[in-house]
């Protein structure tokens, strides 16, 4: 399970890289015009969505908890 406060800071990284959102009853859709990325209310990912979440950790470990806050303030 992805932890609330990451999955806040995620959502905002997505939209800053083109990402549109989208809602469902069963998921959360985000889309740009190459992929199409998935996560389920469990926090089952689709393939794609788990490659940017993987990417997105990256980039905190990196650059630590500054990289959140940069996204909160945003």
């Amino acid at each position: 399970m992805v932890s609330k406060n990451i999955l806040a800071c995620f959502e905002i990284w997505l939209i800053k890289g083109g990402f549109k959102g989208k809602r469902t009853q069963t998921s959360v859709q985000y889309f740009n015009a190459k992929q199409r990325l998935e996560m389920d209310y469990l926090g089952r990912m689709n393939k794609p969505m788990k490659q940017k979440y993987m990417l997105f950790l990256k980039q905190y470990l990196n650059n630590g908890k500054e990289f959140l806050e940069s996204l909160k303030v945003a």
